[in-house]
């Protein structure tokens, strides 16, 4: 079974009689954009809002995450290009300029957040603001983002796991064959970083933060279990499906790069916290 689906049609038994076939893109202006970039959008704006809304709790003024934020996005979205070019370079060889097509799809959210930490270290160190404490302003706005962007997974029929008979199953029916039902994982991370954001946005109005970084902490801790879990969901379905060992194999390895990457980083992340922490 492949691992990306886009001509099924989406059921939920769990919800009845019913299905939806969802278009992956739309058109505008003349140019054929995908659903996937422009909810990835959607969920940008609204972690943005809710970020400058709240930011004065953690010392950090809107003007200054606004000033930030100038920065951040941009380099964020080249980051999640660059890393999904990297690891999906075979469908760009023979025509490199497709990879400036980002309205065609193609994002990585691993290279986004990573590219947005650099980014963050380094413009918390000139601007002489502890990195911890807009760590803190952003750890909510990601599962904010992350929450709305694994949407486009669902309009993509994609990032699903092993298949199963769960009263929350999902049911993908290509032209022509059966339908297989399978555990919608993708709805699980949705659900999984809502109450994530709910938890950290009740801890944050209830409790004052003891350090620069709590929030970041929590919120590593929470999305790092949640992961843990959808990882052995998709496992069990790759090996359902040697057949489709080509078609994954650049998303184990970005998925693989990204945690590696996460890995390396925390210690310098955890430096810069420290570095603010002993300033006077």
């Amino acid at each position: 079974m492949p691992t990306m689906m886009r001509d099924a049609t989406i059921s939920f038994p769990m919800l009845g009689d019913w299905s939806i076939d969802p278009s992956a893109s739309f058109t505008l202006f003349g140019h054929t954009f995908y659903w996937y970039g422009a909810i990835i959008a959607v969920g940008f704006i609204l972690a943005m809002l809710y970020c400058a809304r709240h930011c004065r709790r953690c010392g950090i003024k809107p003007d200054t995450l606004y000033d930030f934020l100038i920065w951040m996005i941009p380099l964020a979205i080249i980051g999640a290009r660059l890393y999904y070019v990297i690891f999906q370079w075979s469908d760009y060889r023979e025509h490199p300029l497709n990879a400036f097509k980002i309205w065609e799809g193609g994002l990585a959210i691993y290279g986004g957040v990573i590219a947005g930490i650099l980014t963050g270290i380094i413009w918390c160190r000139k601007r002489k603001i502890p990195f911890g404490a807009m760590a803190d302003v952003c750890a909510p706005g990601l599962l904010i983002g992350q929450c709305i962007g694994r949407w486009g997974n669902f309009i993509n029929r994609e990032a699903f796991g092993r298949e199963t008979a769960a009263f929350s199953r999902m049911g993908l029916t290509l032209p022509g064959r059966e339908t297989v039902y399978v555990h919608p994982t993708f709805l699980y991370e949705s659900l999984w970083n809502f109450a994530g954001f709910l938890m950290l946005h009740f801890w944050f109005r209830k409790h004052e933060r003891r350090f620069d970084g709590e929030l970041i902490l929590l919120y590593a801790v929470w999305y790092g279990v949640g992961g843990g879990r959808r990882r052995r969901a998709r496992a069990a379905l790759h090996r359902q499906a040697p057949a489709s060992a080509a078609l994954r194999r650049p998303r184990e390895r970005r998925g693989a790069a990204g945690r590696l990457t996460f890995s390396i980083s925390f210690p310098f992340i955890h430096q810069e916290v420290l570095i603010h922490e002993r300033l006077p």
